[in-house]
């Protein structure tokens, strides 16, 4: 007995009017079918079989004419070339406006990273001067200590020298200096990527280095890895490769930073990237609980989050999504049960002209 004949007919045909409908905004049409199929309460398998009656027109209109099946199958299939070319109208709108936004936020960001640099760059620039000056100051202290002196401004400087620990005060003085090259140099580093990540704010594709990408992205996201997390890479040389790298440095800040929020206290992240033939793979995989498997298929779909209110907006991976594919690529996620979750992109190398 067929298993589908427990379900009213009209539950049928509104639940593959459902997949063939939207089936254009989920990664496939299995990621469609199992998740109107959970929401509906049955298996996804059972709605599979249904949707392949329905594309073979078998079925679901017992007593139509061969004409009028012929005629209502040319009208459904007008019918889907509509909706997916006002899906696809809709994405193209979406990626130009996401476009403009990005190009708006890399000037906005080169420009603040611009107006950074010039103070940054007088601390560290003066930052050697000032260390020189103090030695000069310390060894002339020096003299002072080995020359002669009358008694009672000996016993003045050496009361002096207790007051403000002189001894002390040496020893942490070339400590001060150091941190503040080192803080300087980090501030350094950071208006560098931020230069860098806001990049390519452009339209145009242009060949670009994706670890150089990987590592600008990971600096930026230091402060949500610190003392926490331990990035493993497995890198192996990659070719350049056309695209627009502000619109991917974008997609891998937000898989790896929901990659680092996914790890509840001490974990691993672990970053792979492949040549492969005329496309390159990055892997990204997190140590943390994974995605439960009833949610999987719709972590592309906009607006949809597993996180707390405030936590996210549900956008980034629907943006991601739409721009690895505005790349000519693909973008997928596997999560055992417990075992985290692995994130793999895949992009040609170059761009159909």
């Amino acid at each position: 007995m067929d298993r589908s004949t427990r379900y009213p007919k009209e539950v049928r045909e509104r639940a593959v009017h459902l997949v063939l409908e939207h089936e254009r905004e989920y990664p496939s049409q299995w990621a469609a079918i199992t998740s109107i199929a959970t929401k509906l309460g049955m298996t996804p398998e059972t709605l599979r079989k249904w949707v392949r009656r329905a594309e073979t027109d078998e079925g679901l209109r017992p007593g139509l004419t061969t004409t009028e099946r012929e005629r209502m199958k040319a009208l459904e299939k007008e019918n889907r070339e509509l909706r997916r070319a006002n899906e696809d109208l809709k994405r193209t709108q979406s990626q130009l406006i996401h476009q403009e936004k990005m190009g708006s936020l890399g000037r906005l960001v080169a420009g603040i990273a611009h107006e950074l640099n010039n103070p940054i760059n007088f601390v560290y620039g003066n930052v050697d001067f000032l260390a020189q000056y103090l030695r000069d100051l310390l060894a002339l202290c020096d003299l002072y200590d080995r020359g002669e002196l009358p008694d009672d401004m000996r016993r003045l400087a050496e009361a002096h020298k207790r007051t403000i620990e002189y001894d002390f005060l040496r020893k942490d003085v070339e400590k001060l200096l150091r941190s503040i090259r080192a803080g300087a140099e980090r501030t350094a580093s950071i208006v560098r990527d931020l230069k860098t990540f806001s990049h390519a704010g452009t339209a145009d594709y242009q060949p670009a280095d994706i670890l150089a990408g990987l590592e600008t992205t990971l600096n930026l996201i230091h402060p949500l890895l610190k003392n926490r997390i331990t990035v493993h890479r497995d890198f192996e040389p990659l070719p350049k490769v056309d695209c627009q790298a502000g619109h991917l440095n974008q997609v891998f800040m937000n898989v790896l930073t929901n990659a680092a929020q996914a790890v509840v206290g001490e974990g691993n992240i672990w970053i792979t990237a492949r040549h492969v033939g005329d496309r390159v793979r990055i892997s990204v995989t997190d140590s943390g609980p994974g995605i439960p498997e009833k949610v999987l298929p719709q972590i592309f779909e906009p607006f949809f989050t597993t996180k707390e209110v405030g936590l996210g907006t549900g956008l980034g991976l629907a943006i991601s999504l739409g721009v690895i594919k505005a790349h000519g690529g693909t973008i997928e996620v596997e999560s055992p049960p417990g075992k985290g979750a692995t994130f793999t992109i895949e992009l040609p190398v170059q761009q159909k002209r």
